[in-house]
């Protein structure tokens, strides 16, 4: 697919099609940002952001103003990957103004579900629900399945920022069944991660379990490592808690250890935070040496995302708005504690 998209790009550019030249690069954009290829991704974003401001401009098709506001779209998802959340808004920002200009509902509620998520990012569940609104209404009014099933999604996700726990499974296990209707599997994982989250920090242990190892199939087979892996580790974590089950949960967290001795084995999983926090808790608790090997690394990650912000009050809310980050100040501070007696 790719050496085609490649070559798709060439021609058109070499045949001055500006909306064709502008879609070969997005798309190419958006498979090496997939990727974690960034570098790679923000050439093609480059190349194509000219031909899809000429495109606009020409207007030889009514949807040919849509690839700049696609392209802002990637743009924002590229910043977030960089830890660059200030340049994420500023893109995002443009994006959904360009789109209520330009009348496009479907591309309105892309920008509405983007712009949850960046405020989701930041602990501010306040910014977020006006856009989850405005999705919600769109997808009623248009018929737009997916959408809805976002929405969905992302009141989940407040919730679960809410600590509203019991509300955030709920909502979760609804949206994944939306999901699962219309097939999009990926989403669907998702959601079924924030449930079993929710489950876990409602303090049902048994049902968490048995969520994090349903979860950890689906990612399994979709070939998603590291979210297969983070939830394994989030599955024995809930396992440990059990009666008589302490020692099934730490050999399962040990048969994870050669992997997560790489600082990315769990980039890119959403909770890939609470994971290595998981693996810490189930080796501290019996006693393993490798625990504070996974406390050292879940706070490098920690800082390296905080990192992205400037304001150290957004840092600061940010590491204690964000139930997964709280639990590494937590973790440090029993760590911390456990040295001194």
């Amino acid at each position: 697919m790719w050496p085609k998209t490649w070559r798709g790009a060439a021609a058109a550019e070499a045949a001055d099609l500006a909306a064709e030249a502008a879609l070969c690069h997005g798309n190419l954009a958006w498979q090496t940002m997939q990727r974690n290829e960034l570098a790679k991704a923000r050439q093609h974003l480059d190349a194509a952001t000219p031909w899809a401001l000429l495109a606009r401009e020409r207007m030889v098709d009514t949807s040919d103003a849509i690839y700049e506001v696609q392209l802002l779209l990637i743009r924002a998802g590229l910043h977030q990957k960089e830890f660059d959340e200030a340049a994420s808004g500023v893109a995002l920002g443009r994006a959904l103004t360009l789109a209520l200009g330009l009348r496009e509902p479907r591309l309105a509620g892309s920008c509405r579900e983007s712009s949850a998520r960046w405020a989701l990012s930041r602990a501010e569940p306040q910014l977020a629900s006006p856009h989850i609104e405005a999705l919600a209404r769109l997808a009623a009014e248009f018929g737009f399945a997916m959408h809805a099933a976002s929405a969905q999604q992302l009141q989940a996700e407040v919730h679960l920022l809410a600590r509203e726990w019991d509300l955030a499974a709920q909502t979760a296990a609804a949206a994944a069944a939306a999901y699962r209707a219309i097939r999009a599997t990926p989403q669907m994982a998702h959601c079924m991660d924030v449930e079993a989250e929710a489950l876990w920090r409602g303090g049902r242990l048994p049902q968490a379990a048995q969520a994090f190892r349903d979860v950890a199939s689906v990612w399994r087979d979709a070939g998603q490592d590291a979210n297969a892996r983070a939830a394994r580790l989030r599955a024995a974590d809930a396992v440990a808690g059990l009666p008589d089950e302490a020692d099934s949960a730490l050999q399962s967290v040990r048969a994870e250890l050669p992997a997560l001795a790489l600082q990315d084995a769990l980039v890119g999983a959403k909770f890939g935070l609470a994971a290595r926090v998981a693996a810490w808790r189930v080796l501290q608790r019996a006693g393993d040496p490798a625990a504070a090997v996974q406390l050292e690394m879940a706070a490098a990650e920690l800082d390296r995302q905080l990192e992205s912000f400037a304001a150290a009050e957004l840092r600061e809310r940010v590491r204690s708005g964000i139930p997964w980050h709280h639990d590494v100040v937590a973790a440090q501070a029993a760590a911390r504690t456990q040295g001194l007696a």
